[in-house]
């Protein structure tokens, strides 16, 4: 099993190591084939290798990301608040939106070096996150899933701008 999360999780880094190359289709089989082959990992998968370094600031600033992947996270987030206002309960539908603005996020990257290899410290778990939300099973699990959301981009906000 862990062969096949670690084949899973190296093909996802390379094809986001070029963000730029990336295309919305192709973006989104990758995420489905991790959410697919997720349910055989163990309770350690939202850790691959990449993930164990811990983020870190750019010399105590926070890392400037492309304008372009800004409006994409934002969305991501009023999504998840317009969610929670609503007290919905259709978390595949969420599931499914968030995914598609990821796919998009990931599209629009044209970052490089240093604060394109912390952004995706900080997106692998983000993932992960993502697909476990499409495979929640109650709503009680998905609120679960959408408060690890929550803290997920508080931790972006905390080391990204």
């Amino acid at each position: 099993m862990k062969k096949v999360s670690f084949l899973v999780a190296t093909a996802l880094m390379f094809s986001m190591a070029s963000c730029d190359n990336a295309t919305e289709e192709v973006v989104t089989e990758e995420i489905e084939m991790h959410d697919h082959n997720h349910d055989e990992e163990e309770e350690d998968h939202h850790h691959h290798d990449a993930d164990d370094e811990e983020l870190v600031l750019n010399d105590g600033e926070r890392w400037v990301i492309n304008d372009e992947m800004k409006p994409h996270l934002s969305q991501q987030e009023e999504i998840i608040a317009d969610y929670i206002a609503a007290k919905s309960d259709n978390y595949a539908k969420l599931a499914e939106d968030l995914k598609t603005h990821n796919a998009s996020l990931i599209k629009s990257c044209t970052m490089d070096g240093k604060s394109h290899d912390e952004l995706h410290k900080w997106l692998h778990p983000h993932i992960d996150l993502l697909g476990d939300l499409g495979k929640a099973e109650s709503v009680d699990e998905a609120n679960e899933v959408i408060e690890d959301l929550n803290e997920s981009f508080e931790t972006f906000h905390a080391y990204f701008q």
